[in-house]
């Protein structure tokens, strides 16, 4: 005899019993909009279907006769018995939905805070990932109990990146220790999967981390767009695109020294928050700070990380203990803001534009080599020259700007970070090339006539094939 239950089959002339019971074993809803059935599954929460999949779960559905026509038939009347047919459907963490529209968030399967000592698992992950900052370490476990606790803040809380080393548990906090707490409402995948229009994959999810390999995958404006927006559009081959809340948490993951994201100086990047593990010997991986917490060999730490650490951190018990660990440590009275510390700054004086980079070292004042640098003044023209010669040899002539966009941009720059250089500029003739501006440090000089001229202390060369012998930049 089997021991598989079998579901209790009503007699044949009863389609409104039989499809009771095949509800009661498949949990759905019939959305208007698009014309799908959603299912419930155990593993990916609410899933759309055509009509035609969804009868194909169970025989009586299927066919062309009447028998099969009534079965169908009952499946819509027991849906509107049962308040299931929706006009439209979304994903949102709010409870203040119109009637008419179905939420696919389930969030009753999520872990709730339990007491007891939790394990040192989790201790070691964060110092792993954190390198050990405590700072950083109380920013993460602040950033995922407020989620926990706030799940509808999503789009208002910092986007975490973590970067640098690899092997530190980046996608063990997400695909397991996440996974578990928020019921497989996480997903690790490539910025184009997450970013571009087709972005199905992460609808419903809770967590978001983007796993970023490329230069260009994660662009500013991809960025904004993911971090800025209260709502996006949900699009999926075959579905009408419609309206979600911005649920995710989101995180970037990147083995690369510059952050894997380019800052681009402006609101996106305060919600960044960047946690660096540096790339040195030995590596910083999960597996050195096991065994240097533990005191265990090389292949004791990969037997204790493998047997023990792997399945804490999937153990929805375990899970549960270091929730209600975070919850009774972390500072919760507040909306945690980004985490910009020392590798924050480190990323943006990497990223720096080379027009700042080149300023900076032309006209701010200092150390050379032991030696003290003062600017006195400079010929616009002849900065420019240096400007586009720098960036053909140190820049392979990537982002050279024009010189009309040099101009105005040298002006706004010396206005806001060095006001005491001010430009003196005469026109001695008709064209272009006759008018002299002179950008002279006032705070050196007390005098300067328009035919004094010091080009030769930044450029050497004929005219278009300068080489640069000012500043080192």
């Amino acid at each position: 005899m089997s021991n598989v239950y079998q579901m209790p089959r009503p007699a044949a002339n009863d389609p409104m019993a039989a499809v009771r019971l095949f509800v009661q074993a498949n949990p759905m809803v019939y959305v208007s909009q698009g014309g799908k059935f959603w299912v419930k599954t155990d593993q990916e929460g609410w899933q759309a279907q055509t009509p035609s999949a969804t009868y194909g779960l169970d025989p009586m559905f299927m066919g062309d006769g009447n028998a099969s026509r009534k079965y169908r038939q009952a499946l819509q009347a027991v849906l509107q018995d049962h308040g299931h047919i929706y006009k439209r459907c979304a994903y949102t963490f709010r409870d203040d939905l119109p009637s008419d529209t179905f939420n696919l968030m389930d969030t009753s399967d999520w872990l709730d805070p339990e007491d007891g000592q939790h394990h040192v698992a989790f201790d070691i992950l964060m110092i792993s990932l954190c390198n050990g900052d405590e700072e950083a370490i109380d920013h993460i476990k602040r950033v995922v109990a407020w989620k926990r606790l706030n799940p509808e803040d999503s789009y208002t809380l910092p986007c975490c990146v973590l970067y640098g080393e690899g092997g530190t548990g980046k996608n063990t906090l997400v695909d397991r220790v996440l996974y578990t707490m928020f019921a497989r409402q996480t997903i690790t995948t490539s910025a184009d999967k997450i970013l571009k229009k087709f972005n199905a994959i992460i609808q419903g999810m809770t967590v978001v981390a983007c796993n970023e390999k490329e230069q260009d995958d994660v662009s500013p404006s991809a960025i904004k767009n993911a971090l800025h927006q209260e709502r996006i559009v949900v699009e999926k081959k075959g579905i009408d695109g419609f309206q979600a809340d911005n649920l995710s948490l989101m995180f970037i993951f990147s083995n690369r020294k510059d952050g894997g994201v380019w800052l681009d100086r402006s609101d996106a990047d305060r919600r960044m928050s960047l946690i660096y593990v540096p790339k040195q010997e030995p590596r910083l991986t999960l597996r050195h700070h096991i065994a240097r917490r533990l005191g265990l060999s090389e292949s004791d730490t990969y037997k204790w990380l493998k047997e023990v650490a792997l399945p804490i951190y999937a153990s929805k018990h375990e899970v549960a203990k270091w929730l209600g660990h975070l919850f009774l440590t972390c500072d919760l009275s507040t909306q945690p803001t980004a985490f910009h510390g020392a590798s924050y700054d480190d990323v943006m004086e990497r990223q720096k534009p080379f027009f700042e980079q080149f300023c900076e070292a032309v006209f701010l004042d200092r150390m050379i080599d032991g030696k003290q640098y003062t600017f006195d003044y400079i010929n616009e023209t002849t900065a420019y020259a240096g400007y586009a010669a720098l960036c053909r040899s140190l820049n392979n002539g990537r982002g050279i700007m024009g010189i009309r966009t040099f101009r105005p941009d040298l002006r706004d720059w010396l206005g806001e970070h060095a006001p005491h250089i001010v430009r003196k500029e005469k026109w001695q003739g008709y064209s272009q090339a006759d008018h002299v501006r002179l950008w002279f440090n006032t705070r050196h000089l007390e005098k300067l006539s328009l035919e004094d001229n010091n080009d030769t202390k930044y450029l050497i060369g004929d005219p278009g094939r300068e080489s640069w012998v000012g500043p080192s930049v």
